[in-house]
């Protein structure tokens, strides 16, 4: 009788030691993005199956033994490890994963992740060209994307510009991609009828390079098929600058450039020139002097007609939005 007294007094001591080892630990849990509180965090002890999920309000409460390690996981969040010592409440804030954000591409009126894309698309953002000193959307793409072709017709302020998405593809019909912008499908036709010497304009001169956001170039068949056959030659899709929420902002455009020709041509002067004209006559058997082509007479006015042609240009552009 003795006997089964002692032992069952060590039981009941040996379960007050195990429950004393454990605590409940309570916190919140909030990002940067989330400073109320981040909901739906998973809260686990690390090596056990043991967890929890914080609440709305990023609020959790588990119970957990000295020394252990909580982790704390959230999709597109870096996951925190935090070991459990004497505290009874901590609080974690979860920084951004940026490298688990997936680009979005605008396809057709929607948007899908990059990753999901299976047709060819290429997307130019504003960063690639915001630096540069542009005056149309042509010079924006030229370079920019491979495969699609940029040329423009004229020197015209304004001028026509052909884009050709993997070449020229038809003959007798027009080879124009589809333009979008903003979900709107434009027309690239001429604003007028002048039409000579092949300077035609073009309505695509109208959009300020500045006000582009993104362009995606849609080039094959499964990333074109929603706009049907007018998109047989390619889709360009623009999507311009949206005001965000918070303060508003005033952005001031300057730019300014000198504009002068290059690879000028490399000329013969008067006395150049005449003994030139003098060879010629003499190899075709005959006196140069007979022609009046006497050194020190027709060789005494020196004119570049390159420099009485070409002038240097100033190029000016001044832009003033508020969003």
């Amino acid at each position: 009788m003795p006997m089964r007294r002692c032992l069952l007094v060590l039981l009941v001591f040996g379960y007050t030691v195990l429950q004393a080892q454990t605590r409940v630990v309570s916190g919140k849990v909030t990002s940067s993005e989330e400073p109320n509180g981040l909901p739906g965090v998973s809260v686990v002890v690390q090596g056990s199956s043991q967890g929890v999920i914080t609440d709305l309000n990023g609020a959790f409460s588990i119970e957990v033994s000295p020394g252990a390690t909580l982790v704390f996981s959230f999709v597109c969040y870096r996951t925190q490890e935090v070991v459990i010592s004497d505290q009874e409440t901590v609080a974690i804030v979860l920084e951004q994963e940026a490298a688990q954000l997936s680009e979005v591409v605008v396809v057709g009126y929607s948007s899908v992740e990059k990753r999901d894309i299976t047709g060819s698309v290429t997307s130019v953002k504003a960063t690639d060209f915001q630096d540069m000193s542009l005056s149309g959307i042509d010079q924006a793409l030229q370079g920019q994307a491979p495969g699609v072709q940029v040329t423009q017709s004229s020197g015209t302020p304004g001028g026509g510009i052909a884009v050709r998405i993997r070449g020229v593809t038809s003959i007798g019909a027009g080879n124009t991609p589809l333009w979008i912008i903003d979900g709107v499908q434009v027309e690239t036709g001429t604003l007028s009828l002048r039409s000579f010497g092949g300077q035609n304009d073009n309505a695509l001169s109208l959009l300020n390079p500045g006000d582009i956001e993104s362009i995606q170039i849609l080039k094959d068949a499964s990333a074109k098929a929603l706009y049907g056959s007018r998109a047989s030659n390619g889709v360009v899709v623009v999507t311009t600058k949206r005001g965000k929420k918070g303060q508003a902002k005033i952005n001031f455009d300057v730019q300014r450039g000198i504009i002068d020709p290059t690879n000028r041509l490399d000329l013969l002067n008067s006395t150049q020139l005449l003994e030139l004209q003098r060879e010629a006559i003499r190899n075709a058997g005959k006196n140069p002097d007979g022609f009046g082509l006497i050194p020190g007479v027709t060789d005494a006015v020196n004119t570049d007609w390159q420099d009485e042609v070409f002038r240097r240009g100033i190029m000016q552009q001044y832009q003033l939005s508020a969003s």
